[in-house]
């Protein structure tokens, strides 16, 4: 009977699952799946941040230059200083960012973001060729972190001139989190 794998597995994740179920081998024994002392506070990730700027960055021409992010939207562990994220665990993080220039980019401009670990480049985003309004750059990217390494968004621009960003939170703005530690 097909149904009776189904039946006896819903039962068991109907709360009767316990160690009688489980065999003295298995690799979880001893440990039940309804085990009470896994509570929601142990569901979150405190190691997260999301930053953004309360004024802009001069992007100097044909350079990387690190973006200032002064103000947190989150920083749950204060593992976010000074535009730069510390990661407190070893694992692979999350991080992302975008930023958007104050005043129109010429087209054949050429815009990009790197994420920077330890202060080499670990990551770069889309290298774009600006149009006629305002520039945007973007990143998004999963990257191995050892704990107390260095994480940091940079910017590079090439108009023959600096170009300043903009400093709202919904234009310019730098995050990450853990996504699973090792």
């Amino acid at each position: 009977d097909y149904n009776t794998p189904i039946t006896t597995f819903v039962n068991e994740f109907n709360g009767e699952i316990d160690n009688a179920n489980i065999a003295s081998d298995a690799a979880i024994a001893g440990t039940k799946l309804a085990n009470a002392s896994v509570t929601p506070s142990q569901w979150t990730n405190p190691y997260c941040f999301r930053a953004y700027p309360s004024s802009g960055t001069s992007i100097a021409d044909a350079s990387d230059t690190k973006v200032l992010f002064q103000t947190e939207d989150y920083d749950y562990n204060s593992n976010f200083a000074t535009s730069t994220y510390t990661a407190p665990v070893t694992g692979v993080y999350h991080f992302g960012g975008r930023v958007e220039f104050a005043t129109s980019i010429v087209s054949g401009v050429t815009t990009s973001l790197s994420l920077y670990v330890n202060a080499a480049v670990a990551s770069k985003g889309e290298r774009n060729n600006a149009y006629s309004t305002t520039g945007v750059c973007t990143l998004s990217t999963d990257v191995p972190v050892t704990a107390g390494q260095t994480v940091e968004l940079y910017c590079y621009q090439d108009s023959d001139g600096a170009e300043a960003t903009t400093a709202t939170a919904t234009s310019t703005f730098f995050y990450g989190h853990l996504v699973h530690a090792v």
